[in-house]
């Protein structure tokens, strides 16, 4: 009888000893916790530190929460463990590349994935490869060699495999609905939201999904609303009024801030035939395209922004369309709305045009700046806001093939100890390519600009690599928070172009320039660059992580601080 019901059984399953695999799912869930958070820096002190509430219900709350983390990571690991071989693999596959994802992160912005990384990701899919080889992290692989091993161990298939795997299902859902909805009435898990626990990369890749879906379903309940803006002018303005957003340019990396190499050869001579106004070595707002974006067209300058701000102040269309300007968005890169502005946004844009328009190649500037000169041949008063393709990488991707003006470059197979020097390259080269060929697209010949006031300023910076850093990280670092930041048309005012300028004075600069009166202003926006002295020594906060705060990774430095080494100094 004994042989029977052996032969009955499915191969594999006889073996199976709930036991020791629920023992080792502990045991390697303690372990993959206690490896994530010491390698990625997880907080563990201050996540139970109690800023409100009763301490003792406080910290009970989190150590619940924590507990669950740990116990949800157990389960994961226990059905995985349980499981035939085609489930097993895909488990490890899904754990592998979350934890990959997880480490790169970190190595290119020093935090974990989080909820504001989502549409960043979903906009740049075409970079992913290049992320992807810059990122790799491959300590990555020891949280993803000890759950192999544990499938390996545990080679037997439990009859209730499937039963293990729903309650793993369940575990999960209700440990990180919990944390959902703690998110949805701010509730206090971790330090009033801004300590997020000590958790496996995998835990912490699910939580920001859960999160994720918290903002989206109080999008939902609770859609947000931007301050309305009366109709302010009596007639129609006659200057034109122009914001420039490039992608990715490092001021550092311009000729005419003082690099070395002639990236920049016709800005220097209009410069010195003072068609520009400059200020040197200015501030980005942020680290992230998303929220530099943000702080531009909003004029918000508190970041981080838990209250969601840059949802509910008004735009610069807004103003644009209460000052009776027509509206432009020109955007080289994308088809779809920037992140935060709605549809409801969009009706206070006259004219979008986008990426499918201008294509994709290195000549997509040139074609904006043409299309944007024709749009200032009209009589009245246009607001026109750019969003250039710029130099994001694949930098090689930025200028025409062929030699080069500083080999080597990524345009062609490099030698392994020349790789960094090529990065440099390629950047310099498609900076030399882009950046004047847009600036004679859109001004005369002679560099003048009739009835015309423009303002030109980066996203933010590029990092090339080198003493450990990898390329295109996006940290507080000089060459990443240091962007241009320069005036130009013909009815430029006298300003002080000693004033240490950054990112926040752009958006109340654009209002003096349309003559928003000051009490039509809702907020208290930072210092505009018409009235801005040597004197005035305004702090300037740049802003790494998730822009809304919460428990994610997040971090605010003044730009001296960042750009203070003796090596940064020809940034500022």
């Amino acid at each position: 009888m004994a042989d029977a019901h052996r032969m009955l059984v499915a191969p594999g399953m006889a073996g199976s000893n709930p036991s020791r695999e629920a023992t080792s799912a502990v045991v390697l869930a303690l372990l993959v916790t206690a490896f994530d958070v010491w390698m990625l820096g997880g907080a563990v002190v201050s996540y139970f530190a109690v800023d409100q509430g009763i301490p003792a219900l406080v910290i009970a709350r989190k150590s619940a929460g924590l507990a669950g983390l740990l116990v949800a990571q157990a389960a994961f690991f226990w059905a995985s463990c349980s499981s035939p071989g085609p489930i097993r693999a895909a488990a490890w596959l899904c754990f592998t590349a979350v934890t990959l994802l997880q480490y790169g992160f970190v190595a290119a912005a020093g935090g974990v994935f989080n909820t504001h990384d989502i549409p960043m990701a979903l906009q740049s899919v075409k970079y992913w490869p290049t992320m992807i080889r810059e990122f790799t992290d491959w300590r990555a692989l020891v949280p993803s060699g000890m759950f192999a091993a544990a499938l390996l161990f545990h080679r037997d298939t439990a009859h209730a495999w499937l039963r293990r795997w729903a309650l793993a299902v369940a575990l999960l859902v209700i440990v990180h609905g919990a944390y959902a909805r703690a998110h949805f009435v701010r509730l206090e898990f971790g330090r009033a939201d801004a300590v997020a626990p000590p958790m496996a990369s995998f835990q912490s890749f699910l939580r920001t999904l859960a999160l994720a879906a918290s903002d989206s379903l109080e999008e939902t309940l609770r859609p947000y609303h931007r301050q309305e803006v009366a109709h302010l002018a009596a007639t129609l303005p006659i200057r034109h009024v122009l914001l420039v957003i490039d992608e990715s340019v490092s001021a550092g990396h311009l000729s005419l801030e003082g690099y070395d190499r002639a990236t920049t050869p016709w800005l220097e001579q209009l410069d010195r035939e003072g068609r520009l106004t400059r200020w040197a070595g200015a501030a980005s707002a942020t680290v992230y395209s998303n929220s530099s974006f943000l702080a531009l067209v909003t004029g918000f300058n508190a970041f981080p922004d838990p209250a969601h701000r840059v949802f509910t102040l008004p735009t610069i269309f807004q103003f644009a369309k209460a000052m009776k300007y027509r509206t432009h968005l020109f955007d080289g890169q994308m088809d779809v709305r920037r992140f935060g502005l709605t549809t409801s946004d969009m009706r206070f844009v006259d004219d979008w045009q986008h990426a499918t328009g201008f294509g994709d190649d290195p000549d997509t500037d040139a074609r904006i700046g043409h299309a944007v000169a024709r749009v200032l041949e009209e009589p009245a008063g246009q607001f026109v806001l750019v969003m250039k393709r710029g130099n994001h990488a694949p930098h090689e991707n930025n200028y025409p093939k062929g030699p080069g003006r500083w080999p080597p470059d990524d345009d062609h197979h490099v030698a392994a100890d020349l790789e960094r020097v090529a990065v440099t390259n390629s950047y310099d080269e498609a900076l030399r390519y882009n950046v004047d060929a847009f600036f004679r697209a859109l001004l005369q010949p002679d560099g003048t600009l009739p009835r015309t006031v423009g303002i030109y300023t980066s996203d933010h910076g590029e990092e090339l690599g080198g003493d450990g850093v990898p390329a295109m990280t996006r940290k507080l670092l000089p060459e990443v928070v240091a962007v241009p930041l320069l005036m130009f048309g013909d009815d430029r005012p006298r300003v002080d172009t000693s004033y240490r300028a950054s990112h926040l004075n752009v958006f109340p600069t654009l209002l003096d320039l349309m003559n928003v009166p000051l009490q039509a202003r809702p907020w208290t926006y930072s210092r505009s660059l018409l009235v801005a002295k040597a004197t005035d020594r305004d702090p300037r906060p740049v802003f790494v992580g998730n822009m809304f705060g919460g428990g994610d990774y997040h971090e605010s430095k003044d730009f001296d601080a960042i750009v203070g080494t003796p090596a940064a100094a020809a940034l500022r």
